[in-house]
C-alpha cells in the first residue's frame, strides 16, 4: 500500500469533516423527534401539551433511531477524518 498524499489526505478530512457535520445534525434532529413525541399529552394543570405533534410509542423508536444513525454517521466521520490511511503508530 502507498502512503497517501497530502492532497489525498486533505480530501479525507473533508469528507470527514462533512460527515461529522451531518451526523451532529440527523443525531439532533432524531433526538427532537424522540424528545418532543415523548412527551404526555397534558401537563399538571390538565391542559394539552403541544396538540399538533403526534404521539406514540412507534414515532419515538422511529425518532430514536434516527438519532442513532446520526451519532453512527458522525463517528463514521470521525474515522474517515482522522484515522483512514493513516499509519498507526502502536
Amino acid at each position: 500500500m502507498t502512503e497517501p498524499t497530502d492532497k489525498e489526505l486533505s480530501r479525507y478530512r473533508l469528507v470527514g469533516i462533512a460527515a461529522m457535520v451531518a451526523g451532529c445534525l440527523v443525531g439532533i434532529g432524531g433526538s427532537l423527534i424522540a424528545h418532543f413525541t415523548g412527551l404526555p399529552e397534558f401537563d399538571n394543570l390538565g391542559r394539552e401539551l403541544y396538540p399538533a405533534i403526534p404521539r406514540g410509542w412507534l414515532i419515538v423508536v422511529i425518532g430514536q433511531i434516527i438519532s442513532l444513525s446520526g451519532v453512527l454517521l458522525l463517528l463514521a466521520g470521525v474515522a474517515v477524518a482522522f484515522l483512514y490511511r493513516r499509519p498507526m503508530t502502536w
